[in-house]
């Protein structure tokens, strides 16, 4: 508490001394001090101040247009998704004695698309990583699976990337 009070203090001594001088100067080097002092307040005030708010309110307005960006393209495609979630189980063709694992394997490679790593879950299941692929492609194989081997998806999350178009995802496949 005493070095709270001694600081003061010890400001007020400084603050008193500086007022001093400055009456001391003449009237035009007083007035030259003020305009001098107003100038750096504005350039401290631009730069510590004005210059990080505008700085961040552009990055934000970008981060907002690259989102839009993203709805646009996701609001286009809507149809291909709604396609691929409404076929029929019932035009299936059979596997061929295939399993869930193989049919990936082919089907994945035929249609471009690169597993990242994938494990079987449960008895006819399987789980799948995606990493930076198309979103357009991932439909097209998936309705591939489903249309052709009657493969259907138990679960799926879609991650988006910073490439318009591009995709990591988690698919839970069963049939």
């Amino acid at each position: 508490m005493e070095d709270t009070v001694d600081s003061v203090a010890n400001l007020k001594r400084q603050i008193a001394d500086l007022k001093i001088k400055f009456y001391s100067l003449a009237p035009r080097e007083q007035t030259a001090l003020v305009a001098l002092s107003f100038f750096l307040s504005c350039v401290a005030f631009f730069y510590l101040i004005w210059n990080p708010i505008n700085q961040g309110s552009d990055q934000a307005y970008a981060r907002y247009q690259s989102k839009a960006k993203l709805i646009a393209w996701m609001e286009a495609n809507e149809s291909v998704a709604k396609t691929v979630s409404k076929s029929s189980g019932a035009n299936a063709g059979s596997r061929g004695g295939k399993s869930i694992l193989s049919l990936v394997n082919s089907t994945s490679s035929q249609n471009g698309i690169s597993l990242k790593r994938f494990e079987p879950k449960g008895d006819d299941g399987i789980r799948i990583w995606l990493e930076n692929v198309s979103f357009d492609g991932m439909l097209k194989w998936l309705a591939v699976l489903k249309n052709t081997y009657g493969v259907v998806i138990a679960n799926i999350t879609v991650e988006s990337q910073s490439e318009i178009g591009k995709i990591n995802a988690t698919i839970i496949l069963s049939g």
